[in-house]
Order: structure tokens, then C-alpha cells, then sequence
């Protein structure tokens, strides 16, 4: 049974509700309208809106229909902006002032085949605590969705270790977007793997599949991850994802038409939050991941890695 949402969206009634930890961050992109000049003047599309991998994912779930909760820390000056911000993607957000840093931020260079760079600073994300998660938010909770950042640094990773304990014990279903190649390699798979083995849906793409299983060829890190997580779904940008299940032969699903790039900022984030919209509806990952291939084509033909207001 569906119903009218808060913001104007629909509403799966009896569906399963989905829990968000992670990263809230402004953005500031930066589309350059011709050939770079160095040392002077460049002009350029530029664009501040809200992001962070784990808040754009909420989003893009509660704009497909699941109900949706989302934890994070902002700036004490950014709390009713974040809050609002997220509330009209039909989130709600319990968002966490944080005194002693500022909002996170990251500053995306766009190339002119939509591909991006990005600066960052992650200020008040690097804050979370444990005790910012209320019991309750678990307990009301179905599913449990984390990105890679939280396990990105010494406090973050005691953070998100925690808060698998928690959600396996309460029966959660868990899922995670690794979100950072950087990161991955820096810190090495096979540890980021021992980590979080046992994560029922894991969401990297073909070069973060790579880093996690430590090796080049792409058959070999299917089986690795397949060792690791329940279910695997590898995102391989405009050519679709491949579905690696616990039995079966990998599974590749394309886009069934291609978007032009203005701004791929976003796209995995789409990606991930469509796909757990049709899991809180109960549908199997592939035919999620068939939904979710068409729906991020939505985010990348404009600046911003959210939905558009409704």
C-alpha cells in the first residue's frame, strides 16, 4: 500500500525502514566553460549545494519512497540548514551541532566529460560519536545503511565497528558503500575488508572492487568479495553494474539508455539510494539494481549531488 509523504512523494506503507550514518558536507562545484588558464582568471559554472556520500544517499532513498533516517554532524551554525535541507527530500534527519568544528566541505572540479576532482575538508564529520546514534533510531530501524568514510579514521572506524555490533544484534540488515579509492588504498583492502566482513550488501565500483580484493583482475576480486559480503553489487559508472550474489555467475546490468554527463558528482549516490528504495520494498538486489542503473542517470545532467527540490 503506498501514501503521501510529507514532501509530496509516495510512501511505501509496511515497507522496511532504513537507518543512514555518515557524512554531511557542502559542496562547492566548479564546472570550468572553457579551456583552463593557468594563473589567472577561469570562467566557470559554480554551484554550492548540500552533499556528503551518506546524506545524498538518504535522499535519493526517501525521493524513490523509503522512509528513511538519517545521523550526522554539521557546524552549530549549519544545524537548521542541514535539517531543512534534508527534511525536504522527505528525510529526517537527527542532526548533531557540533561546537568545536565547522560543517564539513569539499570544493569539485568538473572536467568537461563530467568527471571530478575533489578537495576536501571534513570537519564536523570526523566528530561523530556512538552515543550520537540513539537507541531508538536502531531499534525503529529495518536496515542500516554506512558509507566507508566512517571507517576512514582511528575514532570513525571505533565508531562504525560499534555500530555493527549494534545493528547485528538488533537484526538489522546492513549495507555499505566503500566510497573512497583514495582511502582504500591508503589504508589497504584486505584490512578494510577484516573490518567489515559479514556486511550483508556491499556498493563499491569496478576500481574500489579492485583495492579492496588487492589484485588488478576483476574476476579474482569478485571472488574475494564474494568471500567477504553477502552480496556485492561492483558500479561501473555510464556502463551499468555487475551483481555478484552468493551463488550464480556474476550478473552485468546496463543503463537501458545513457545520459549525458553535465556532473557525475552524485551518481554512485543515486545509485545506492534508489537501490535500497527497492530493497525496503522487499524486491531482490538485481531487480533493485535494474531500477537504480536508470535512476541515477537522473542526478548527472545537472550540477549537485541531490535530488531536485519537490
Amino acid at each position: 500500500m503506498e501514501s503521501e509523504g510529507a514532501r509530496g512523494g509516495v510512501h511505501v506503507t509496511g515497507a522496511e525502514r532504513l537507518l543512514v550514518v555518515g557524512d554531511v558536507i557542502d559542496d562547492v562545484i566548479v564546472r570550468p566553460s572553457q579551456p583552463r588558464h593557468h594563473a589567472t582568471d577561469n570562467p566557470a559554472r559554480i554551484a554550492f549545494t548540500a552533499g556528503g556520500s551518506a546524506a545524498n544517499q538518504a535522499a535519493w532513498a526517501a525521493h524513490h519512497g523509503a522512509g528513511v533516517s538519517f545521523v550526522g554532524r554539521v557546524g552549530t551554525t549549519d544545524l537548521a540548514r542541514h535539517t531543512e535541507s534534508l527534511s525536504r527530500a522527505g528525510v529526517d534527519a537527527h542532526l548533531v551541532p557540533d561546537r568545536m568544528a565547522a560543517t564539513g566541505s569539499i570544493v569539485v572540479l568538473v572536467d568537461d566529460d563530467g568527471e571530478r576532482t575533489m578537495f576536501v575538508d571534513r570537519g564536523a564529520n570526523q566528530n561523530l560519536t556512538i552515543d550520537d546514534i540513539r537507541p531508538e533510531l536502531l531499534v525503529g530501524a529495518d536496515r542500516l545503511h554506512v558509507t566507508g568514510y566512517l571507517f576512514f579514521s582511528e575514532r570513525g572506524r571505533s565508531v562504525g565497528r560499534d555500530l555493527l555490533r549494534r545493528a547485528r544484534e538488533a537484526g538489522l540488515a546492513v549495507s555499505l558503500d566503500p566510497s573512497s579509492a583514495y582511502h582504500l588504498r591508503r589504508l589497504g583492502g584486505a584490512v578494510f575488508r577484516s573490518w567489515t566482513e559479514g556486511i550483508e550488501l556491499c556498493l563499491p565500483n569496478h576500481l574500489e572492487a579492485r583495492i579492496l580484493a588487492e589484485t588488478d583482475d576483476l574476476a579474482v576480486a569478485y571472488e574475494r568479495l564474494g568471500a567477504t559480503y553477502g552480496t556485492t553489487v561492483v558500479k561501473h559508472g555510464a556502463d551499468g553494474v555487475t551483481v555478484l550474489r552468493p551463488t550464480g555467475e556474476p550478473e552485468r546490468l546496463r543503463p537501458t539508455c545513457r545520459q549525458a554527463a553535465v556532473d557525475s558528482t552524485g551518481a554512485g549516490d543515486a545509485f545506492a539510494g534508489a537501490l535500497l528504495s527497492r530493497l525496503c520494498r522487499g524486491e531482490d538486489v538485481p531487480a533493485a539494481a535494474r531500477f537504480a542503473v536508470d535512476a541515477a542517470g537522473e542526478v548527472v545532467t545537472r550540477l549537485g549531488a541531490r535530488p531536485p527540490p519537490t
